[in-house]
């Protein structure tokens, strides 16, 4: 089964965890994928700076086939070195509001 890793903007949101939370369902049924939910992963860690989130994010990305990108994505620091370590692994990249999916090799 498809394992996806969601990524976007969490700090500065107004309700976050619903976000997020609904972005699971959502890709959960139209993927059938098992999704990867950082901020229910991390929502138990004691406060971490942001580059210790970020090493769980990646080996989150590591053990993921394709990554889910929320509209937000490109208002968030994380989200944005996301998408840079996700392509550089040659991660699938999916882009809410977009169709389809792209790989690596269509980022042109």
């Amino acid at each position: 089964m498809k394992r996806i890793y969601i990524s976007g903007k969490i700090t500065g949101q107004k309700n976050p965890e619903l976000e997020f939370e609904a972005t699971e369902q959502f890709v959960q049924a139209k993927y059938k994928a098992q999704v990867i939910n950082p901020y229910k992963v991390h929502k138990e860690l004691p406060e971490l700076k942001h580059e210790e989130y970020m090493k769980l994010c990646f080996a989150e990305i590591d053990i993921s086939d394709a990554v889910y990108f929320m509209e937000n994505w490109k208002e968030s620091c994380g989200a944005s070195q996301e998408m840079g370590y996700a392509i550089a692994k040659g991660k699938e990249i999916i882009i809410e509001g977009e169709s389809g999916s792209r790989t690596i090799g269509d980022q042109g």
